[in-house]
């Protein structure tokens, strides 16, 4: 039934493409346009060809998509601080200890039930104030564009 797909250069081009869209519409912040996929298919498979493409797809797989996790939640986070609050070396280190914590918290049974923003937060700022001599800028950072209110812990 599938093994067709992978036999048949017309229906794996379209497969693969729209399967790269669809990851891109879960896990990025913009997703794609069906019409850039048809660009990028040099116009050999339509708009309607990748939606409807993608659905029977999203149907084989029971719609089974993931959100976003933790730690994609946690290097987002950390794309949004600016790079002169964090050099290059501290913005690593504190993208692994934040991944250490996180791994951790979805380990224990009661954080898993936690959402998994909240927890990338905490992770990234406890990590980022682990590491670093800021001063509580990173924290007064995320509490002005809105993100963090060190009043409410």
């Amino acid at each position: 039934m599938y093994s067709d797909f992978l036999l048949d250069r017309n229906k794996f081009q379209p497969a693969v493409m729209t399967a790269f869209y669809t990851a891109d519409k879960v896990h990025e912040r913009h997703a794609l346009n069906p019409r850039f996929v048809t660009k990028l298919s040099r116009g050999l498979h339509s708009k309607e060809e990748v939606e409807a493409m993608e659905f029977r797809m999203l149907d084989a797989i029971q719609w089974r998509v993931n959100p976003p996790t933790a730690l994609s939640f946690a290097r987002h986070l950390l794309d949004l601080v600016p790079s002169v609050l964090i050099d290059g070396s501290t913005r690593e280190t504190a993208m692994e200890l934040a991944k250490y914590q996180v791994e951790l918290a979805v380990s224990c049974y009661d954080l898993s039930l936690e959402k998994t923003s909240p927890t990338a937060f905490s992770s990234l700022l406890n990590s980022i104030e682990s590491i670093a001599t800021l001063d509580a800028t990173c924290s007064l950072y995320f509490e002005s564009i809105g993100i963090f209110n060190s009043k409410d812990n």
